[in-house]
């Protein structure tokens, strides 16, 4: 019988020298042994794939790019290299470039795990929930108790308002892991958001048992009860926000229209021309509001939970200092009258009962000092003061904020703006202006 022995892979042992090089982050020797790989074999696409990695490790993404076309002029349709570039493009935010790259590799290999994982990446960074529950289904049918699978099939569909999709995806994980308690979790939100949340009791009362001390339970358990609690709890913010931070300036921006940080430093900066000011700014997220203000004579200190949302303001080099706590713990733990402005935008959302705040916010203030503060505003007829909304945000009446604005001792001015949009629609809110009293002689 004849045998065919395979063909020696004469480059393959410099590519894994080179792979292994760039996983330990040793980049010098993966670019001496890249160079000398592409030397001996110039038209192999691995050498360029492997260029391109180094090159985006060393921060040179344009020179990563080229590579990567270098490698799909050489082999259109080898699925590694174009699956490389479709990635690339999706950690550089260009969304189109990376669906349609994503496309055309699934296109080649559909039945191919790392691709689909490749793919559902970039389609769920490009926000493209459609496609991403459409490639999730593709995978699961691969490997069908996959956790990690049905965890993100569930918040996409979500996301998309296919609860009861949503639901069944949780359902299947909550028998496919061990303790199921992220599951449980993950079901208990979704059936109060559906307006079933009598069946996220059971759920909350497990998750309550494992966890006693876990505040998050307690106050989904007020919300299933139908209850309003006063304010949500700081660790759940701080995970939600900690998750969002690197994606966070291009959704909120970009993505949702969102437009207070420039307004209101353009009216603190035709307030204080000679940028002379402590500024506060409390729930400072990625430092938006920072980076519209720039470089200040006095400082600027960010108030923020979110140790990932803090890192992100810190680039900007604007900000002298950072706390990482509640923006009530601010208010309550800063000695008097250390600043001319504090901000609290889009931050108030996050509380329900705001009577502490202002009293706090007006010591912290020297006189004449200014409060810019936003709130998403209730229906005038609502029956209480704030409400929960089903994307867990208080909602406040205009009049019970204004009454304690103006009992706390602010002269008070305010404008009706809309904050963002949320699927499409504008999201109505007021920014209000509150100033501390001058001393009078």
């Amino acid at each position: 019988m004849n045998t065919q022995a395979a063909p020696i892979d004469r480059n393959l042992a410099a590519l894994q020298s080179a792979r292994l090089a760039l996983h330990e982050n040793r980049l010098r020797d993966a670019a001496e042994t890249l160079n000398a790989a592409r030397k001996k074999f110039p038209r192999d696409p691995r050498v360029w794939l492997l260029a391109a990695l180094l090159a985006e490790k060393s921060g040179r993404t344009d020179e990563a790019v080229r590579a990567l076309e270098t490698a799909n002029q050489m082999a259109p349709d080898w699925a590694p290299g174009l699956l490389e570039l479709a990635l690339l493009h999706a950690r550089l935010d260009q969304s189109e470039k990376s669906i349609a790259l994503a496309r055309k590799v699934h296109a080649l290999e559909p039945a191919n795990p790392i691709v689909l994982g490749g793919v559902v990446d970039i389609a769920r960074r490009a926000r493209d929930y459609s496609l991403s529950v459409q490639w999730l289904n593709e995978a699961l049918a691969l490997t069908p108790s996959n956790p990690q699978l049905l965890d993100m099939l569930a918040h996409d569909y979500q996301v998309l308002g296919r609860f009861e999709d949503s639901l069944s995806a949780l359902n299947q994980l909550a028998t496919v892991t061990e303790n199921g308690s992220r599951a449980l979790l993950g079901r208990a939100r979704l059936l109060i958001e559906m307006g079933r949340g009598g069946d996220a009791l059971e759920d909350l009362r497990v998750l309550q048992q494992r966890e006693p001390d876990q505040p998050t339970y307690a106050y989904l358990q007020a919300l299933a009860r139908g209850e309003t609690p006063p304010q949500l709890p700081p660790g759940m913010v701080e995970q939600v926000f900690n998750g969002m931070a690197a994606v966070f300036d291009e959704h909120l921006v970009r993505g949702l229209g969102y437009q207070l940080p420039r307004m209101v430093a353009d009216r603190i900066l035709a307030e204080h021309p000679d940028r002379r000011i402590n500024v506060l700014d409390l729930g400072c997220g990625t430092g938006l509001l920072g980076a519209c203000l720039g470089r200040l004579s006095g400082a600027l200190v960010g108030v923020d939970l979110s140790e990932k949302m803090v890192d992100q303001a810190a680039r900007h080099g604007v900000y002298n200092k950072f706390h990482l706590v509640s923006v009530q713990d601010a208010l309550t733990s800063t000695p008097d009258g250390l600043y001319d402005v504090l901000a609290a935008l889009d931050v108030l959302i996050y509380i329900g009962d705001l009577e502490s705040i202002f009293p706090h916010a007006l010591r912290l203030l020297k006189p004449g000092g200014t409060f810019y503060f936003s709130i998403e505003t209730a229906a005038a007829d609502a029956a209480a003061n704030y409400q929960l909304l089903p994307a867990q945000r208080y909602a406040h009446r205009a009049d019970y904020v204004m009454g304690l604005v103006e009992a706390a001792g602010f002269v008070v001015e305010s404008q009706p703006v809309t904050l963002r949009k949320e699927r499409g629609e504008p999201i109505a809110g007021l920014l209000v202006r509150a100033q501390r009293p001058a001393v009078h002689h």
